[in-house]
């Protein structure tokens, strides 16, 4: 176990693993998840969908039909195909714990664990996808615990990630 915040502002570098802990950051900040400070060591290893592109602004399971989407897509895919682990590198605010994915009891007195993707980005990093779980307990879903998964398109706002699409979402 280990926990979080151990990089100082010096050590952050521009690449895409900085840009997924800033990702991964917005989306515990923002999906409602502050009380589920344990987040999964390594990423989501599920099979992908495929998905249209959306002829809609408001239809769901599918990719926006912009070039930035559609590349950010390309790469999520690519990314994904294996798993990786996640180093603790989350701001010390967050108090985050990683945990092995492994070792996590399931029973239903568990704490909440938030997992997430890799994360797919256009050639500008201006646009971002990830899908993020979140588990309580051990299932059967909802009879003991519950599971959350969404699918997101992120777009990048004057330095700032937004919401833009989802892509996929499930409640239980």
């Amino acid at each position: 176990m280990q926990f979080g915040g151990n990089r100082s502002s010096s050590d952050v570098a521009a690449n895409d693993d900085q840009a997924e802990f800033d990702v991964y950051t917005y989306m515990l900040r923002t999906v409602g998840t502050a009380q589920y400070t344990i987040v999964a060591d390594s990423t989501l290893s599920r099979r992908i969908p495929a998905r249209s592109t959306c002829t809609q602004p408001e239809q769901t399971d599918c990719v926006p039909a912009s070039s930035h989407a559609i590349e950010a897509w390309r790469d999520y895919l690519r990314k994904n195909e294996i798993r990786r682990g996640i180093p603790p590198l989350f701001p010390a605010d967050l108090r985050v714990t990683m945990e092995r994915d492994s070792r996590v009891e399931k029973t239903c007195r568990v704490p909440t664990v938030a997992s997430f993707s890799r994360v797919g980005f256009d050639h500008d990093h201006s646009r971002a996808i990830l899908t993020m779980l979140i588990t309580t307990g051990k299932g059967p879903y909802p009879g003991c615990g519950g599971l959350s998964i969404m699918t997101v398109l992120l777009e990048r706002h004057r330095g700032t990630w937004r919401r833009a699409a989802y892509i996929e979402s499930l409640e239980t």
